[in-house]
């Protein structure tokens, strides 16, 4: 065979080589990019999905724990601060009525009435509104403990102890002497209500970057 059929040949041969190879990545790259647009939408899918169970449970965490709880505590919180302000307003007037009054004070008993009439409704407004927020607080946060963050759940034990402290109390189940001789204050459970406070307002902060 001369060299020229051979040149020739061998050329044929490549340019069928050539449009072998073309054909086949006509086929193989329209197959790829198909392959990859879904392979990136299934990324994005799971992505979506895991941003929205992760933000459901962020709503969750907010609307049925800790803005419960908050509400509670801001309103336990106004009611003491207005039962503190009253209190120390009342013994002011009193003493200033107790210094004015004729001696001997012969109508202490009906002066004092109005007082004795604020300290009944503080009594009763402690049994009738402030122990059942109270109550509200320890149910939400044991049925709804799961929503709760590690951070909050260390104080558990310590918020149903005062609660259930608090029943025995007004329920005369404890004595008052055994009462002072333990721990037992609105004062001690301020860490619990901060916590309740700064992770509401972190899980809201979370929830807008999501």
């Amino acid at each position: 065979m001369a060299i020229e059929e051979c040149v020739a040949q061998l050329s044929k041969m490549n340019l069928e080589t050539t449009k072998e190879w073309i054909g086949l990545w006509k086929v193989i790259v329209p197959s790829f990019v198909t392959l990859f647009t879904v392979f990136l939408a299934y990324k994005y899918a799971l992505s979506q999905a895991r941003n929205k169970r992760i933000t459901d449970l962020i709503e969750r965490q907010i609307t049925e724990f800790y803005s419960p709880i908050w509400g509670c505590v801001r309103k336990i919180r106004a009611q003491g601060k207005l039962r503190a302000e009253l209190s120390e307003a009342s013994n002011i007037a009193w003493k200033k009525i107790c210094d004015n009054a004729p001696k001997p004070f012969t109508s202490h008993k009906e002066e004092f009435e109005p007082f004795k009439r604020l300290i009944d409704y503080e009594n009763l407004q402690l049994n009738d509104e402030v122990m059942p927020l109270y109550d509200q607080i320890v149910n939400t946060f044991t049925s709804k403990y799961w929503l709760s963050e590690e951070s909050t759940r260390q104080y558990y034990e310590n918020y149903y102890r005062f609660v259930d402290i608090w029943h025995r109390y007004l329920n005369k189940t404890i004595p008052m002497e055994t009462l002072m001789e333990i721990e037992h204050s609105e004062k001690a459970m301020e860490p619990f209500y901060k916590n309740i406070e700064k992770t509401l307002n972190s899980l809201k902060q979370k929830l807008k970057t999501l």
